[in-house]
């Protein structure tokens, strides 16, 4: 089962990427290569804990846009990215002789709306681009809630939920309800992912084999959801939520692993997981159980991986401001500080700066903001202040002559579940206030340190006024091509 997430493809309005690791026709093949059938699901919207579900972020940008409808504002862009994937998977389908068995139209779409006419909308976009009489599939939580207005009848209808619940209930649920169709686990959760401050998630293995075997035994399909762990690479993580309104929201960014505590690891090596789901599967269908060789490794030494070199992220030089910029200059001059989005950015970093009017003795506050910012005063450390944390007040004062502010804002992944997700424009969202008045006419510079090949490093760590570091380690020098992997 694969996931194509729309972000990642289509990163600007008319700007599509299927190249490199993002060549989804060759992933398909190779899964061919090896004896494997494909379910591919290329939803709007797809989860897995991704940076707002793989909805692009561009898209909060547009007035009055309901996410995940049959809004015109929300489905235009999507058909668009559609006339450019299908025709890609058309021959991968198994009526056109390919691997793929299954593609899913909307994702736990039932736990979020209840638009059919949506959900016909996302059909036909697969119909009409090459894609004719393949299985569709929708998969929502196994309870009647989820099932109404989640899914259409005519397809086929599956159940997500953890494998440590015992499925006898969930099974018997779906048969009693949809009597006329297989009953199928699309995402069976063998594990679960972490959060930023929180320890490693581990589950049950010996509850999980014990589900897994009565799933076999009364003939019920499965999908390991996660079969082995991975990486969210870059600034692909999202984030969840708890809290039934924004003013109750807790934000719970998701870290760049997604080892999931799955069969096989991140760096894939089997757990003992994998030993016990192998033990139960070889009991109904026979199995090669003889592990490949595991591939040399070379150690790097253990414990904590130690940066080497730095440099100075130099707030105050707006020359290295714009060497940095993803645009190679400053954004636009706006009056109120604006959202990432508002100037084309989607992930990393945005640097503000205002001038405040002095003399002046008092605080500042900030209204909102998403996720984490650092706050500087004529290039002097303040503070910093998170998403999830109570507003306060930081006090300055500010001299006949006037300040500079400065603030650094993160993106530290857009939640990618639940009612929120709309609301989720990252950097500042909301007015910045000097004693109780709005401060306005502000600069910025958006940044995701994709390249900094140009930047001189000096050997060792320099700390200056606590002003953002870049941090670098040279891992080791090998004479042979070696896939590394740090923890």
């Amino acid at each position: 089962m694969i996931y194509i997430p729309w972000n990642t493809h289509n990163p600007k309005p008319d700007v599509y990427n299927f190249d490199g690791m993002l060549d989804v026709v060759s992933f398909i093949k190779q899964a061919e290569t090896v004896g494997l059938l494909v379910i591919v699901r290329a939803t709007p919207y797809i989860c897995a804990e991704y940076d707002l579900g793989g909805i692009p972020s561009w898209l909060l940008n547009v007035t009055d846009i309901t996410l995940r409808s049959s809004d015109p504002k929300f489905m235009e862009p999507y058909l668009k990215f559609q006339k450019v994937l299908v025709p890609k998977l058309a021959l991968q389908y198994n009526n056109g002789n390919g691997p793929i068995i299954l593609m899913q139209i909307e994702n736990e779409y039932g736990s979020y709306g209840s638009d059919t006419e949506y959900l016909e909308q996302l059909r036909s976009s697969f119909t009409e681009n090459g894609i004719k009489n393949t299985q569709f599939f929708f998969s929502n939580g196994p309870n009647d809630n989820t099932f109404l207005g989640g899914s259409l009848p005519d397809e086929l209808r599956t159940m997500n939920f953890p494998a440590s619940d015992f499925p006898d209930k969930h099974v018997k649920w779906i048969k009693k309800k949809l009597p006329n169709q297989p009953a199928f686990v699309s995402e069976w959760w063998d594990g679960w992912f972490d959060f930023w401050g929180n320890r490693h998630s581990t589950t049950d293995g010996q509850k999980e084999a014990a589900s897994l075997d009565w799933l076999l035994q009364n003939k019920v399909s499965v999908n390991m959801y996660m079969f082995i762990g991975g990486t969210n690479f870059g600034y692909t993580s999202g984030a969840n939520s708890d809290g039934d309104d924004e003013s109750t929201l807790s934000y719970k960014p998701i870290t760049t692993s997604y080892d999931y505590n799955s069969a096989l690891n991140e760096s894939g090596d089997p757990t003992y997981k994998w030993t016990l789901f192998k033990n139960v599967i070889s009991k109904y269908n026979n199995i090669n159980s003889t592990l490949p060789p595991t591939p040399a490794r070379v150690a790097l030494g253990g414990g904590v991986v130690k940066m080497t070199s730095s440099i100075l992220f130099d707030i105050e030089d707006e020359k290295t401001l714009n060497k940095l910029s993803i645009f190679k200059k400053e954004n636009e001059k706006t009056v109120s500080p604006k959202n990432m989005e508002y100037f084309g950015q989607s992930d990393g970093f945005i640097l503000y700066k205002t001038k405040v009017l002095g003399p002046q003795k008092g605080s500042m506050s900030l209204q909102e903001v998403h996720d984490r910012v650092q706050l500087y005063q004529d290039g002097v450390y303040l503070g910093a202040h998170y998403r999830n944390e109570k507003r306060t007040d930081v006090g300055f004062n500010v001299p006949e002559s006037g300040s500079e502010l400065t603030i650094l804002a993160e993106n530290m992944g857009r939640i990618g579940f639940g009612p929120f997700m709309s609301s989720e424009k990252k950097g500042l969202v909301g007015p910045v206030y000097v004693n109780g008045k709005q401060n306005y006419h502000w600069r910025s510079w958006s940044f995701d340190f994709s390249d900094i090949s140009a930047q001189n490093f000096q050997d060792g760590l320099v700390y200056k006024n606590n002003p953002p570091h870049l941090l670098r380690r040279n891992l080791f020098r090998h004479n042979e091509s070696r896939i590394i992997f740090v923890v």
